[in-house]
């Protein structure tokens, strides 16, 4: 029985592998599975003030980041670990206390292609992937969903990490938030321009 059981866990660990090492795939998450390490990407003040933004706004960001605090820290209890990929200026005030460990901000520069994907056209550094390169699973919250946190999650992905973008809305944000209009970009419309296929996973 137990062989029996031990042979299914490997074929379906192959199965699982083998779809996760699709070219064109974004594996994406509504919870935390056990064991896994958290990322928290971009957490800084400047992106919170790129753009003038209303009362209603800035009473949407404090919102939101609450929330977001408040179920990392929850998963601390629990005893997950929570990295925070963050420049020179560090994370926004309002997370302070939430990050195990402290990573160098993700990008360590660009190459110049032609495609539109920017899982394509940005290099990690080495630090992250060295960070995860162990790890079970790796789930990327943070700013902005559509954007760098879609960046890193391919990016650990292209290097065989089981990393899982976050669709949990306490942990990881849509530049949405930002606007007031509809006129907005979206993860699905991001990954309809860059032909890439979003996958749900189903793990514990």
């Amino acid at each position: 029985m137990f062989f029996k059981q031990s042979v299914l866990v490997t074929v379906f660990y192959l199965s699982l592998k083998e779809e996760f090492n699709l070219e064109n795939t974004l594996w994406v998450i509504d919870h935390i599975p056990k064991h896994s390490k958290i990322l928290l990407i971009d957490m800084q003040e400047q992106y919170f003030r790129e753009v003038p933004v209303s009362k209603l706004i800035q009473e949407r960001i404090q919102n939101r980041l609450s929330r977001m605090k408040k179920k990392l820290l929850k998963l601390k209890e629990q005893g997950y670990h929570i990295y925070a990929a963050v420049d020179d200026e560090g994370i926004i005030e309002n997370l302070h206390g939430v990050a195990d460990f402290y990573l160098p901000t993700w990008c360590n520069g660009k190459i110049n292609t032609n495609v539109i994907d920017p899982a394509y056209s940005n290099v990690l550094q080495p630090e992250i992937i060295e960070s995860f390169s162990d790890a079970s699973s790796v789930v990327v919250c943070g700013l902005w969903r559509e954007l760098c946190v879609y960046t890193v999650t391919r990016l650990l992905q292209k290097e065989g990490i089981n990393a899982y973008l976050s669709i949990d809305p306490d942990l990881s944000f849509e530049n949405a938030m930002m606007w007031e209009d509809d006129d907005v970009i979206s993860l699905e419309g991001e990954c309809r321009d860059y032909n890439v296929t979003i996958k749900k996973a189903e793990i514990k």
